[in-house]
């Protein structure tokens, strides 16, 4: 009977240590991670010091709704209505609702940001603790993959993962274990999968020299060896003044050799308007010509508007060429881009 009793007392004194609710909110909202959470949070008790943060955390958010409503009572100049918010505020005592777990879902934050004052904005607007941001980026026919978390309760961004999907519904095993950690309880997982296949060496160059990214970190400059890797990889480089590039492999290699354009190079129709620019600007200049000669023979030397008119022309045919030269320089530069493509 003694021994019944204990266990009881241990199980209640445990209960307490490990009470609190912790509110998750998935920016945007995410079937599967809710239903992972949600059948596997609810198992786990939070550890003593997780619990402790989340009632310091839902304490202040109480007290601050019981100050805003003594300040919207003031405002009504309501004895009675003020003196019920300061009972209130001198009766409160913080009461655990009995929930382990809650989940919020929202599409009003879809993208992440690194600034803090917003991802507590949105904690307080979502009523959470913990955010987690899934975003999709599809990068020249590539979907990369980024989960990243932030914690209220100690202020941290952390970038869960960074991996290229063709299926973004679908997460690793592993995803879900680094997930799990943020709720003090993680996983073990039996490997069924088949050993990846490691290649190597892979030579990574460029036409300029730029920071060449592997799935998202930065690992060196062009020229750059990888003495390992494995499939899929994403590879990104990156140079001031040029476009980044992303090229997915998909099949071992031995050399990737990358040409990154300039900015100036972005519009894949530049070419053709370089080409229609200075066949125009050639044009003009025909005509200026064409025009001079008509004024020539058509005002006679002798007339007083003789000379002006000829300065005119000239000067049209003066601009007309140099506007004609620029044109083709400029077509110059996209025809020898392209011919090097």
């Amino acid at each position: 009977m003694k021994r019944l009793l204990f266990s009881v007392f241990l199980i209640l004194f445990s209960s307490v240590c490990f009470a609190g609710t912790l509110n998750v909110c998935l920016c945007p909202a995410n079937e599967e991670i809710s239903s992972y959470l949600e059948n596997k949070v609810t198992a786990v008790p939070y550890s003593e010091e997780l619990s402790s943060l989340i009632q310091k955390v839902r304490e202040e958010r109480e007290i601050l709704a019981l100050e805003n409503d003594l300040h919207a009572s003031y405002k009504t100049e309501d004895i009675s209505s003020i003196n019920a918010a300061k009972d209130s505020i001198s009766s409160y005592s913080y009461k655990d609702d009995g929930e382990d777990f809650k989940i919020v879902t929202t599409s009003y934050f879809s993208s992440f940001t690194e600034d803090r004052n917003v991802l507590k904005y949105i904690c307080s607007q979502t009523d959470s603790e913990i955010l987690i941001f899934n975003e999709i980026k599809d990068l020249n026919a590539v979907s990369l993959r980024t989960i990243t978390v932030y914690s209220l309760l100690t202020d941290e961004i952390t970038e869960l993962s960074t991996v290229i999907s063709s299926d973004t519904d679908v997460f690793t095993a592993e995803e879900y274990s680094a997930l799990g950690s943020f709720f003090s309880y993680s996983e073990e997982y039996e490997d069924v999968t088949e050993p990846e296949v490691v290649y190597g060496p892979l030579t990574v160059d460029s036409n300029v020299v730029s920071s060449v990214y592997i799935n998202g970190k930065n690992v060196g400059e062009t020229p750059y060896i990888l003495d390992s890797y494995t499939l899929p990889l994403l590879l990104t480089l990156k140079s001031e003044g040029y476009i980044d590039q992303y090229i997915s492999l998909n099949e071992a290699k031995d050399e990737v050799s990358v040409i990154l354009k300039p900015q100036w190079m972005d519009d894949s129709q530049l070419y053709k308007k370089a080409s229609d620019s200075f066949y125009a600007s050639f044009g003009g200049m025909l005509l200026s010509i064409g025009l001079k000669a008509v004024v020539n023979s058509a005002i006679s030397s002798e007339s007083s508007y003789y000379n002006l008119a000829d300065k005119v022309s000239t000067g049209l045919i003066v601009v007309s060429i140099g506007n004609m030269v620029y044109r083709l320089i400029d077509y110059y530069n996209y025809a020898d881009y392209n011919s090097k493509r």
